[in-house]
């Protein structure tokens, strides 16, 4: 599950997570299943301005992977700047954090089928 506090950032995120083979669940489909996902991805943003293209310029943001079960944090980052779609600038914020995310994912027997935020 992904959390934030600015929506078109959080679905920029889901978009690219999503990309490299993530299930995002969203949080009111959760509360009807009967066993509690395991990792939650925090997002906490400040935006710029959003350019012309779709994509952010951020002041700042920072992304926590929760693991629930452990109660812990288990991968942080931190980032600013221009994201993807803010031309001629543009970065490559969202891509870097899906990719790690994806790199690192040591649950996953198995893609994409147990990739699943």
């Amino acid at each position: 599950m992904v959390l934030g506090n600015e929506p078109d950032v959080v679905r920029t995120l889901e978009e690219a997570l999503r990309a490299r083979g993530f299930r995002v669940k969203r949080q009111y489909v959760q509360a009807a299943e009967a066993e509690p996902q395991r990792y939650v991805l925090e997002i906490t943003s400040d935006t710029l301005v959003r350019c012309f293209g779709g994509g952010f310029r951020l002041r700042s943001l920072a992304v926590e992977l929760i693991d629930v079960a452990r109660n812990e944090a288990v991968y942080s980052a931190e980032a600013s700047g221009y994201t993807e779609k803010c031309q001629p600038m543009s970065g490559s914020v969202f891509g870097d954090i899906a990719d790690t995310l994806s790199q690192n994912w040591r649950d996953a027997p198995t893609r994409p089928a147990g990739l699943t935020l």
